[in-house]
């Protein structure tokens, strides 16, 4: 994978209003236009030298004069979390990449329900601007504590598209009573949701159960799937041979990290693509969202951040 080109932009606004969301605004040095970009994109950001990190963009697609971000920072947060909160302030040089999108709108013309779970509203919300701009019908149902949702500003361009959310303030979120009486009484929606690994699969139960089609159901994982308990295998690199024991608690980064090899990764959750390497030899157990159905079956690329190996041993070559 040839690495992406990346651009300057400077901060020009950082918002942290207590709510565990902090909100940061983009844009050019030279106050040129930025790269188009389409609702559910995403954006690499090169924190430092060694921390880099995709985040969806949550403003709106048709301002091209600056990025929004939102990016959830508890205080249990480190690596890239940690940075956000203590380091990254307005003024700031930042390098980003373009903007890529892998979790699109679909020319489907039937009601689409927009699901989000927790910090998952922010490629929503563009999502629902997008919609009520072309005319489509749709509903956005969000899940979480209310202090999320107001970390974000709908009170100027997002008065646009208020009316048709729907806050639900119940801990933990569970959407599943909500999705099966949409299905029963609209019928055939596009959904689409984004949120947490038990958020997500919760959805797709109800949707399983309903026999609503792989092609109207998307999603993006804001999480990363819990480790299945698991075996050691071995990771072994390709020319080098030297070899790595992965623990059931262990991802092949992490072991691969212990043992004094660092990888580049992003997402941590499998949704990006970074951290992907060659499978020489073995079969890997895949775990992740980016790769496509056919590109798993052919067994020659693995996601080093989720994914795991279905034999003893698996041989890798990672990425220059």
């Amino acid at each position: 994978m040839n690495e992406q080109p990346f651009m300057e932009v400077v901060v020009t606004e950082k918002r942290d209003e207590g709510t565990g969301v902090i909100v940061l605004t983009l844009a050019r040095p030279d106050g040129q236009p930025l790269p188009a970009w389409r609702a559910g994109a995403h954006i690499a950001v090169r924190l430092s030298a060694s921390l880099l990190r995709h985040y969806s963009l949550c403003g709106d697609p048709a301002q091209r004069h600056h990025y929004r971000l939102a990016v959830l920072v508890t205080r249990h947060s480190r690596g890239a979390g940690e940075y956000l909160r203590q380091q990254v302030m307005p003024g700031q040089i930042l390098a980003i990449g373009a903007p890529v999108t892998l979790f699109a709108l679909q020319p489907q013309p039937y009601p689409a329900l927009l699901l989000a779970g927790g910090i998952g509203i922010t490629p929503l919300l563009p999502m629902a601007l997008t919609l009520a701009r072309q005319g489509r019908p749709y509903r956005l149902h969000y899940f979480g504590r209310p202090d999320t949702l107001s970390a974000f500003d709908l009170q100027e361009t997002w008065r646009e598209i208020a009316p048709a959310i729907s806050v639900h303030h119940q801990a933990p979120a569970d959407p599943r009573g909500l999705l099966a009486r949409w299905l029963r009484h609209v019928g055939r929606s596009a959904i689409y949701l984004c949120g947490s690994q038990p958020f997500t699969a919760q959805v797709r139960d109800v949707c399983a159960r309903h026999g609503v089609a792989d092609e109207d159901l998307h999603y993006e994982l804001f999480t990363p799937p819990a480790l299945a308990q698991a075996g050691t295998f071995i990771v072994q690199l390709h020319p080098s041979g030297q070899r790595v024991a992965v623990t059931g608690e262990q991802t092949i980064v992490e072991a691969l990290s212990l043992a004094g090899i660092e990888t580049e990764t992003a997402c941590g959750i499998g949704v990006c693509g970074t951290c992907q390497a060659r499978v020489v030899r073995g079969t890997p157990d895949h775990r992740d969202n980016y790769l496509t159905p056919a590109e798993k079956q052919q067994n020659d690329r693995i996601l080093l951040c989720c994914s795991r190996a279905r034999s003893p041993e698996i041989v890798i070559e990672l990425q220059d």
